[in-house]
């Protein structure tokens, strides 16, 4: 009897410990998990805006015209560019009023920052078939033509994404890359990129190319203009200034850092 009593306490106190040891163990566990989610959370809360994407980024090129009130009217074009793949003449001017809206009512847009790019080119078909390109500035020189292709710069801020503080030594095989950001200014007056909103528009260059009437020759005929423009955003939630933080973030390819790296 006093054998087996001493038995079942020796059982009572090994399933106690078994108890413990358990409780111990769940204890350890749960710490565990809480521990790995915590440092999860705060390692990836800085990305959560990569994650929580209520609405993509959407921008339109927009081609404008002003109304009979004296109001800008946005026309969302596929391919703004098409009236112009035609024939020119002396004396023509084709106009370059270009901007952008960002989303629509069918598929509204998260807050971004937007560049844009404008490209024109002259070239001419030499005696082998070929193009050979003339610098649009030349054509200007020689008085061929008139053009105007900048924005507004309170606006709209040039920066070569490939150089942004303009220090690196250039050689003759560097090729910028030239965008302008849409900027505004901070409460110390200081250019800081303008987070642009869903269903704001935006214009861009009221423009135009003008050829002489008088300078150009029959061995202009059939040379080209070529226009490329380009508009792009990026949700501006997640990456840092590209005005105030000249490169850090994707549109420099992270040349210095991401939002992690940069100050306040």
């Amino acid at each position: 009897m006093i054998a087996q009593k001493q038995q079942n306490n020796l059982n009572k106190k090994i399933q106690m410990q078994n108890m413990i040891i358990i409780a111990l163990a769940i204890v350890i566990i749960v710490l565990i998990v809480v521990s790995s989610t915590a440092a999860w959370y705060i390692r990836t809360k800085s990305d959560s805006t990569d994650l929580i994407l209520s609405r993509p980024v959407n921008i339109y090129i927009t081609e404008y015209t002003t109304g009979q009130g004296g109001e800008t009217i946005h026309t969302v074009k596929k391919d703004i560019l098409e009236d112009y793949d035609n024939r020119i003449y002396p004396g023509d001017r084709v106009k370059l009023n270009l901007g952008m809206v960002i989303g629509s009512a069918d598929d509204p847009s998260s807050n971004a920052f937007v560049r844009v790019k404008l490209q024109m080119a002259f070239s001419k078909l030499g005696d082998n078939g070929v193009e050979e390109p003339i610098a649009m500035e030349d054509l200007r020189d020689q008085r061929l033509i008139e053009y105007q292709n900048e924005p507004d710069g309170e606006m709209w801020e040039l920066i070569d994404f490939n150089d942004p503080e303009g220090k690196l030594e250039k050689n003759a095989d560097y090729v910028p890359d030239y965008w302008y950001v849409l900027k505004t200014k901070d409460a110390y007056g200081n250019d800081i990129a303008r987070e642009a909103l869903d269903g704001q528009t935006f214009e861009f260059v009221n423009g135009f190319i003008k050829l002489s009437k008088t300078e150009i020759t029959n061995k202009h005929a059939n040379c080209s203009f070529h226009i490329l423009y380009v508009v792009e955003a990026i949700q501006s939630k997640n990456v840092p200034d590209p005005v105030k933080y000249p490169g850090y973030g994707p549109w420099y390819n992270f040349m210095y850092g991401d939002v992690e790296d940069v100050q306040g």
